[in-house]
């Protein structure tokens, strides 16, 4: 099955449909121009006069925009990207059709994006290059205000000649580096005098359809209500498309096929957020889950190509929580993530792993003297004040819905200040040491790992359940300035109702 196939199943008969520009959405409108050729009614909306020739040639019916919103707005929209970050904000325009793209886009209830694993980034401008469409009699002026934003940029030629958008317009190719704040330096560049729009399309995407070898993941865009239902808003404005911002973070559904691929995808992801965190800031800091499900991960992190992708000497390790054992206890976190990954990286020292201290008599010493130790590697200096952000967190859940060792109607779940506490967990009749919410929720980025038909239930309490944050820990984890990606198998999804099984 491809994503083509999996954009084709969201189509209603008598829908209205914006039609992308570009190879991943030129597949789409080839098997849309199949299915209408055996009776299935639609009416679409083109992004570009390529695409419109296309689909005219294949018999699908067209109509402009403005008819379109006298209708009531398209329904859905399908396009692909040339960029898409763990947030799912893109890059596009690469072919030359980001104007339409956007408006058609903003249009639309649903926006989904079909792309191949290349596309992927850890934030948008990884690639270098992004597509600035400005009117003619601009291009001078626009070209210098890029520069004064320490930007350099280039008019598009195509042929020999000066590319000439649909609009009759040039795009200027900035080479940007990857964007921590990719909404404000869109809102920058639109205060530039001649800036018709950009590839930036920020908050806007609702679904991503990735095509694997043989397989495709699917992203999904969650809502801010914690309803668990991709976001598909009413007909939006160019000026308001945007759903997310800095102050409302995205959450992230993403859906592979099997926990093997679950284990790649994180994989793929954990190799993307440490690169670009080493890069930024000379290291990357994470803090490791315990459990059955990350094992896999971390074995193939220990494993080529993704040992070599990361530059293990700049890592610094930390663990979401830990049992009340010794460290060569068989139950052990820390003991499970050593013998699987961390004593086959040569590059990583002793000094680089900071495990917790859990089979200390006195708890509460050990999980202060674990806060002191976070503190003191943030250079902070009092640790009960803001707690630092962890460029990645992993945590698994629990079929009860608990997450590190944040279990249901325990004393941890109420921590508003202390980062770290030991916990009473009197449904298992021990304790344990655990993050707590006001440091988990600092992080850059949180990733869940959800595998298996048992998750099934608690996954969709979590995510389209009513908030209940006593019944399900899990729902304490929402970053406040991060990311959020929920990553699991189709057995942990399928009882989701706004993905549902595949």
């Amino acid at each position: 099955m491809t994503n083509s196939d999996y954009a084709l199943d969201l189509i209603r008969d008598g829908q209205i449909v914006g039609l992308g520009t570009g190879r991943a959405a030129t597949a789409f409108v080839q098997a849309l121009g199949e299915r209408v050729k055996s009776g299935f009614k639609v009416r679409g909306v083109a992004t570009s006069e390529a695409t419109a020739a296309l689909a005219r040639q294949l018999g699908i019916p067209l109509i402009s925009l403005d008819e379109a919103l006298a209708a009531g707005g398209i329904d859905v929209t399908i396009d692909g990207a040339d960029e898409v970050d763990q947030r799912l904000d893109l890059v596009k325009g690469w072919g030359g059709a980001l104007v339409r793209e956007k408006i058609v886009a903003a249009a639309s209830r649903r926006l989904v994006i079909l792309v191949t694993p290349e596309k992927l980034v850890s934030a948008v401008g990884s690639r270098g290059r992004l597509p600035v469409e400005v009117i003619p009699f601009a291009a001078k002026l626009c070209e210098r205000r890029l520069l004064d934003l320490g930007v350099k940029s280039n008019v598009r030629q195509a042929d020999g000649n000066v590319f000439v958008t649909d609009n009759g317009n040039v795009i200027l190719d900035a080479a940007v580096p990857p964007l921590a704040q990719p909404r404000e330096f869109e809102t920058a560049l639109h205060d530039i005098p001649g800036v018709v729009g950009t590839g930036l399309f920020v908050g806007m995407a609702n679904d991503v359809f990735v095509q694997c070898d043989g397989w495709v993941e699917a992203w999904h865009a969650i809502g801010d209500d914690r309803g668990g239902r991709c976001q598909r808003p009413e007909v939006r404005t160019l000026a308001a498309s945007a759903t997310r911002s800095a102050a409302a973070p995205s959450t992230v559904l993403r859906v592979v096929p099997d926990a093997a691929r679950l284990s790649q995808a994180a994989a793929e992801s954990f190799v993307e957020i440490a690169q670009a965190a080493i890069a930024e800031r000379g290291r990357f800091t994470v803090a490791l889950a315990g459990g059955s499900t990350p094992k896999r991960l971390y074995e193939l992190l220990a494993e080529p190509p993704y040992r070599d992708r990361v530059d293990w000497s700049r890592v610094v390790i930390f663990f979401g929580d830990e049992r009340c054992v010794p460290p060569d206890h068989a139950d052990s976190n820390f003991r499970m993530a050593k013998e699987i990954m961390m004593i086959r990286l040569s590059s990583l020292s002793a000094q680089q792993v900071h495990r917790m201290q859990a089979e200390r008599a006195d708890l509460d010493v050990a999980a202060d003297d674990y806060a002191a130790l976070i503190a003191h590697a943030w250079h902070v200096s009092s640790w009960t004040g803001d707690p630092p952000a962890i460029d990645l967190v992993l945590l698994g859940m629990g079929a009860d819905g608990h997450t590190a060792s944040l279990f249901p109607n325990t004393a941890a779940l109420d921590e508003q200040d202390r980062w770290v506490v030991a916990n009473p967990v009197p449904q298992l009749g021990t304790f344990r040491v655990t993050l707590t919410a006001p440091l988990l929720n600092a992080a850059r980025q949180v990733m869940f790992l959800v595998a298996g038909q048992d998750k099934a239930a608690a996954l969709a309490d979590v995510l389209e359940g009513s908030v209940d944050l006593q019944r399900l820990p899990s729902q304490l984890i929402r970053p406040t300035a991060g990311g959020l990606t929920w990553l699991v198998d189709q057995a942990a999804a399928a009882r989701l109702k706004s993905v549902g099984p595949r």
